[in-house]
């Protein structure tokens, strides 16, 4: 169990740096890496940075799909233990 959540962390922490790098480069995101992003935020189970990523997708011009809704729903309800 602790190898999955520290290897969720590792994998967040990556994917939010190479995000951000790239961002800094000019590279602009697209829907799939916002997606890719909040599914990261998911894994850690961080509610507020994955609603954050889902509000600047939003922003960018982009709709989340159902599916990253329902992920963001899911992983709420398990925290909130619904």
């Amino acid at each position: 169990m602790l190898f999955y959540v520290l290897l969720g962390s590792f994998i967040r922490d990556e994917a939010v740096k190479v995000f951000e790098h790239l961002v800094s480069l000019g590279v602009k995101p697209n829907a799939k890496s916002y997606a890719l992003l909040v599914d990261a935020h998911l894994i850690k189970r961080d509610i507020k940075a994955a609603l954050s990523t889902i509000n600047d997708m939003v922003v960018a011009g982009f709709e989340p799909t159902k599916e990253i809704l329902k992920k963001g729903s899911k992983t709420l309800c398990q925290r909130d233990g619904l």
